[in-house]
């Protein structure tokens, strides 16, 4: 009897372990296991073949489980396990290696809206049986190749870029983990390497760390994310809390640390997480970040980053009540910011959608390297913002505190410093600019789309042209885009009062101010090089309205004008120029002491100005080669049936004229008509004036009279007597014409008290360089 219970306890598992190690015996029980596994789903699970070594190795073909939408959730071509426990004894499972090759995981949401997998292992698992204790598992090395994971919601965001977080495929996954432990709720692994390619395209060619999990805490060490573009560097990184439970406060209860060491990012590789960044091409390098703390009280370092070919950064940053924006307190030191004008560009470009102009380009470059220096407190809604600027072409300060008002608007004070900075470096114009040094200040409210702000500004020094200014100072408020103020220069050479407004609020601006010009010495201030004595006082008053010449209406008034001009002076007690512009009609008119002059047409004054130009061009190529113009072009549209007049009448002149040219006298009631029609290209002129002189030449009784015709011009001229130093022409006359290039004259006079007369002609043609036959 004893025999047959010790033949019994042997030989019975050893039988069975006997059976078992038959391959149809050991696919005859996983078949039968699966058709259970499949009848307690009420789905289908199945097993193509198993094969059960003796020293642990099992192998797994074309393993299959299907959702309960009838569609596959896993599906494993290939797996090898090598087990070394089953847990029997305590321990757990453990298996020595684990390989698995072609393996397809489809995680899909439900139209209930719960996910595929959640939905199977509910069937599996019994709510009401007790558990055992913590489930243990070790692993020592893993792989897996060519595996595919989908993650889809019923509802797709189908981005025009990127990956879509609602319909994502990774595949060519490839992966190895070694010492891979589940212990309870505690779970690490050293990932050696992972790779895989999202179908957007994003590819990640390597990922290594170590990862951990356990009570409350989570977190990578010494990971690496490697891609084509980018190489992050990850030395820790963890979330840290007492207990899973305080997770529900996640702002406040769970720490933050983590670290970014010597990484290069491109933001090809984020946009296609963040698909606004597509168009930036930008790659940042040598990134050094540290984090610390909670959400809610947040401590960043960026102890090193590059951008482009030379911009770098360093900066601290605390961050107290996020993830409340709104109400968030910030504190960013911005330790040092270098950049210049290519990576600006680049940026601006990228960031900003669009290229810097070519003339702020050129500014930013001549400045050679920016450094900016900042420190930013507060909300972003009220601040307090300290920056300094430094370039090759200077320095400047900046001050700026924003604080919310009761009525929703905020309130803005901001102060503007700079000392020597080289204007015409910066711009570009070393011949007309120098340096300059100015304060400004602006307090006012922003806000529901308005802005109101009073300003006020002092340049203590500014070169230009020469002469350096002082003393000029701004006061004044500007309401949205309506200035309305005073601005004052106290030179030695230059005091003046400007006061008055100018308001771009509207479609068509309007003005409305006057300059009490007590004193312009423009010798000094180099505008007049010709006379060593040049000083200008006036009193001006303007009204009107408009942005073009074309649709300018208004009232300049000049009064009490003095010039004096080495030993001599030209007063002028009243000059008005008043323009009447509409879309139907245009008229200019100045009345002064010593001219008056009046236009009238319905053409556009740019077409005026194209034709006349077009004309004195054709009729006189000459001027087209030297002036380097083109022949070619459209031909200004005028009014049909519209001549434009262009008429003056001069009175007491002659001091203007000698002011404008030494010597020159002009008869009064001298005038001067010009009637021209664009549209059918007619054009008459006509010059009228009792004598012109200059210097040692007269003309009496002067007349010229001009028209065109076609393709040609005809030129007519008559004096009563010329005088050209020694030589005295009577009867002087002229007759010419241009045509095609060519230009006939032909000159005579008629001396009837010496019985003397003359004609002479000349011809001349312009050949295609230029250049006179």
């Amino acid at each position: 009897m004893l025999f047959a219970l010790v033949a019994s306890a042997v030989g019975v598992p050893f039988v069975l372990s006997l059976l078992l190690a038959v391959p149809a015996v050991q696919n005859g029980v996983v078949h039968l296991a699966a058709r259970k596994i499949s009848a307690r789903l009420e789905t289908e699970v199945r097993i193509g073949r198993v094969d059960i070594g003796w020293l642990g190795k099992v192998h797994v073909h074309d393993f299959y489980v299907e959702d309960y939408q009838r569609d596959t959730l896993i599906y494993v071509d290939h797996l090898d396990a090598y087990v070394t426990g089953l847990g029997i004894f305590g321990g757990g499972i453990g298996l020595s290696r684990a390989e698995m090759i072609g393996a397809r995981l489809c995680l899909r949401e439900t139209p209930e809206g719960v996910m595929n997998i959640k939905q199977v292992v509910a069937r599996l698992s019994d709510p009401d049986k007790p558990k055992k204790g913590n489930f243990r598992l070790s692993l020592s090395k893993a792989s897996i190749e060519d595996m595919e994971l989908c993650i889809e919601r019923t509802e797709h965001r189908n981005p025009p870029y990127g990956i879509d977080f609602a319909d994502m495929h990774l595949s060519e996954m490839s992966a190895r983990v070694e010492d891979f432990t589940i212990d309870g709720q505690t779970i690490y692994a050293d990932i050696a390497r992972f790779s895989a390619r999202e179908r957007s395209g994003f590819r990640l060619d390597h990922l290594s760390g170590r990862f951990y999990l356990t009570s409350g805490c989570m977190g990578f060490e010494q990971a690496r994310l490697v891609t084509e573009r980018s190489h992050v560097w990850i030395p820790y990184f963890s979330l840290a809390g007492d207990s899973w439970a305080e997770y529900k406060d996640f702002t406040g209860t769970v720490r933050i640390d983590g670290a970014l060491r010597r990484s290069t990012l491109s933001t090809d590789d984020v946009a296609y997480f963040s698909p606004r960044l597509r168009d930036w091409h930008l790659t940042a390098s040598e990134i050094d970040i540290e984090l610390a703390g909670e959400v809610d009280d947040l401590r960043a370092r960026i102890l090193g980053f590059r951008l482009g070919d030379g911009t770098s950064l360093v900066a601290d940053a605390t961050v107290e009540g996020l993830p409340d924006i709104a109400r968030a307190r910030f504190d960013v030191d911005l330790k040092r910011l270098s950049t210049s004008a290519a990576d600006i560009d680049r940026l601006a470009a990228g960031v900003g959608g669009r290229d810097l102009s070519e003339r702020l380009v050129g500014m930013l470059d001549n400045s050679g390297r920016i450094d900016l220096g900042a420190r930013f407190r507060g909300t972003l809604s009220s601040f307090d913002v300290r920056a300094d600027v430094a370039s090759a072409v200077g320095d400047l300060d900046l001050d700026v505190r924003m604080s919310p008002r009761s009525d929703g608007s905020s309130r803005v004070v901001g102060d503007l410093r700079t000392r020597n900075l080289r204007l015409g470096d910066l711009v570009g114009r070393r011949d007309l600019l120098g340096d300059a040094s100015l304060e400004a200040r602006i307090d006012g409210r922003v806000g529901h789309g308005r802005t109101d702000a009073a300003l006020a500004g002092n340049v203590t020094r500014l070169a230009f042209n020469g002469y350096t200014y002082d003393s000029l100072r701004l006061d004044g408020r500007l309401t949205d885009r309506r200035f309305d103020g005073r601005i004052t220069a106290r030179d030695p050479n230059l005091v003046f009062d400007f006061a008055g407004l100018v308001d771009l609020n509207d479609t068509v601006p309007r003005y409305d101010f006057s300059l009490a010009l007590d004193r312009a010495d423009l010798a000094r201030l180099h505008i007049n090089r010709r006379d060593s004595v040049s000083v200008l006082s006036a009193r001006i008053a303007a009204q009107g309205s408009g942005r073009t010449l074309d649709d300018m209406n208004g009232t300049i008034r000049i009064t009490d004008a003095d010039y004096r001009y080495n030993d001599r002076s030209v007063a002028a007690q009243r000059v008005v120029l008043t323009g009447e512009n509409s879309a139907r009609s245009k008229f200019v008119e100045l009345r002064s002491d010593f001219a008056d002059v009046t236009f009238r047409s319905k053409t556009s004054y740019r077409t005026v100005f194209e034709y006349l130009r077009r004309s004195a061009r054709r009729y006189l190529p000459t001027l087209r080669a030297a002036r380097g113009s083109r022949a070619g072009g459209s031909a200004p549209t005028a009014v049909a049936d519209d001549y434009s007049l262009l008429s003056v009448l001069v009175r007491d002149f002659n001091p203007v004229a000698d002011a404008v040219s030494p010597g020159l006298q002009i008869a009064d009631s001298s005038s001067m008509q010009l009637l021209f029609n664009p549209a059918n290209d007619r054009l008459s002129f006509s010059l009228r004036s009792g004598y012109v002189e200059r210097r040692r030449m007269l003309a009496t009784h002067l007349k010229i009279n001009a028209s065109n015709r076609g393709d040609s011009l005809t030129l007519y001229g008559s004096a009563e007597d010329l005088y050209a130093g020694m030589f005295h022409l009577p009867r002087f006359s002229v007759t010419g014409g241009a045509k095609q290039g060519a230009m006939r004259l032909t000159a005579g006079f008629a001396d009837s008290a010496r019985r003397l007369s003359g004609r002479f002609g000349l011809f001349a043609r312009a050949a295609d360089d230029g250049a006179a036959d």
